[in-house]
Formats: C-alpha cells, sequence, structure tokens
C-alpha cells in the first residue's frame, strides 16, 4: 500500500511535467500530418491558378471528409496514448491480462467526430479565404507579375508552407489538449469510477497563460490548482462572466474559442484517497490499456 501511495503522490506531484512532457511528443505527428494535408492543398490551389487564372477550381479543395477524419484520427491517436499512459501509471494496482483498446478507440472517434462538425467548417473556410488572399496579394505587385510561372509558383509555395505550419500548430495545440484531457479522464473512470475521482485545473504557468492582467479574455491563472469532484464543472472566469468547462479545452457547455484556442492547460485526475480500483477492471496487453467487465 505505502508503494502505490507514493506512486499516486509521485504522479501528482509531477503531473504537469509529465503530461506536457507526453503531449509534445504527441503533437509532433499530429502537427506533421495536418501540415501535410493543408500545404497538399495549397500547392494544388497554386497550380490551378497558375493554369487557369481563375479561382474556380478552388471548391475542390479542403474537402470536409478529409478534415472531419484529421480530426478523427487526432482525437483517436491522442486520446489513446493519453489514455495508456494514465493506466500505466496505475499498473501496479492491477493484475495483467490479454485484450485490446477497441472500445477507447470507439470513444475517442465519437469525441472526434463531435469536434470535426464544429470546426471543420471554419478550418475550410478560412483556408480558402488564406489562398485568396496571399494568391491575390502577390498577383497585384508588378514585380511578381513580371517573374515566370515557375518562380511565381516556387514564391507562392514557399508563403503557403509558412501559413500550413502556423494553421497546423494551433489546430493540433487546441485539438491535442482536449484529447490528451479526455484520454486521461476516460482512463480514470475506467479504473476508479466517477465517484472515486476529483480533477484539478493545472494552468501552463509560462507568460503566455491567460490572464486579465494581459487584457485577454479569459483568466487561466487563477483557475491553477482549483479541485472539483469529478462530475461537477470548472468556472473558468472571463470578460463576459464565467464559462462552464469540464476540463481545459472543453467546448461541450459553450466555452467561448477565446478560452480553449492554443490553451495548454492540463487536467490532473486524482483518485480520493480512501479510492480502489474497480473489480471489474484488468490491465490489457503490454501497451497498458484497461478492460472492464461491462460494456461502456
Amino acid at each position: 500500500m505505502l508503494l502505490i501511495e507514493t506512486k499516486r503522490k509521485n504522479l501528482k506531484d509531477n503531473w504537469s511535467e509529465l503530461f506536457t512532457e507526453q503531449l509534445d511528443k504527441v503533437e509532433k505527428k499530429e502537427v506533421s500530418r495536418f501540415k501535410k494535408y493543408l500545404f497538399n492543398q495549397y500547392s494544388e490551389g497554386v497550380n490551378i491558378y497558375l493554369n487557369t487564372s481563375s479561382e474556380s477550381g478552388f471548391v475542390a479543395l479542403f474537402k470536409l471528409v478529409d478534415l472531419k477524419e484529421l480530426y478523427i484520427d487526432l482525437y483517436i491517436n491522442v486520446g489513446l496514448h493519453f489514455a495508456k499512459w494514465y493506466s500505466k501509471n496505475s499498473s501496479d494496482l492491477m493484475p495483467k491480462n490479454n485484450g485490446d483498446e477497441t472500445t477507447w478507440q470507439r470513444e475517442f472517434s465519437r469525441f472526434g467526430e463531435l469536434e470535426a462538425a464544429k470546426k471543420v467548417e471554419i478550418i475550410k473556410a478560412t483556408a480558402k479565404q488564406e489562398l485568396r488572399k496571399n494568391i491575390g496579394r502577390l498577383f497585384r505587385d508588378p514585380d511578381f507579375q513580371q517573374l515566370g510561372a515557375e518562380q511565381q509558383g516556387r514564391i507562392l509555395k514557399n508563403r503557403f508552407d509558412k501559413v500550413s505550419a502556423y494553421q497546423a500548430e494551433r489546430i493540433v495545440r487546441t485539438e491535442a489538449t482536449s484529447a490528451a484531457n479526455k484520454g486521461t479522464m476516460k482512463a480514470a473512470t475506467d479504473i476508479y469510477g466517477e465517484n472515486s475521482l476529483v480533477k484539478e485545473w493545472i494552468s501552463s504557468g509560462d507568460s503566455r497563460t491567460r490572464r486579465f492582467a494581459n487584457r485577454d479574455q479569459a483568466d487561466h491563472v487563477v483557475m491553477n490548482g482549483v479541485v472539483v469532484d469529478y462530475n461537477d464543472v470548472f468556472m473558468v472566469p472571463t470578460v463576459r462572466g464565467p464559462e462552464k468547462m469540464k476540463h481545459p479545452g472543453d467546448t461541450s457547455l459553450g466555452a467561448s474559442a477565446s478560452n480553449v484556442i492554443n490553451c495548454r492547460c492540463t487536467i490532473a485526475v486524482y483518485p480520493k484517497e480512501d479510492a480502489e480500483v474497480r473489480d471489474d477492471v484488468t490491465l490489457t496487453g503490454i501497451t497498458g490499456g484497461v478492460s472492464v467487465s461491462r460494456d461502456l
């Protein structure tokens, strides 16, 4: 029991550092996926315009089905990573057994689909606006107009390489934080049950953390260390009044974009002092997934 309590305490005391380390790992892969897709679409748009001198072909770019798939894969990849990470830190509490991660994949896919439904049309519209804006701006430059098509294409694609990188990082940082928090929460509830848990808001702690003193629309500095029961919500201060959030990055209860975009806050989920691992839980496989004997 002393070993278990020591492990719990170490995880709690070092949560922010450990969480950020894991988040950095998965974000790099997701940023690369999003950037590759966005850049390919921008490059295709450049080719279309250079060949036709028309924007009519842009209609086929940034397909909603492609963006939706990117979102779903992000939530599955990041959610699974953090669910496994959390369960591994509880591995000495449960016997090992064989199993699969089908339930978790289904759950995180559902989260991704819900988030995609709210955001992919905005991403598509923003990307097309950037495409038109950058092409239009350069083609109004007399010096650019004098260049050959090959040089024009190279300049445009170099610009869109930067645009793609910025947009990919912005999207992924917002969504990966949300997916990571959902992953830890899912694993924790599977292991202990919702009634045996508390959750703590942990702010990123750097100069970029939202705060009213910096004239931000929300204040996450004052949220650092706030602890509530698992099924309760956090009341996050904003200039419009408190907004309800289940965890950092959560928009399901109406939190505004200024409360979530590029947010680096995390949620630490801890068992209460008298909490015990559920009787129907086993640690599955070498990756550390959690299996329960009932459908979730």
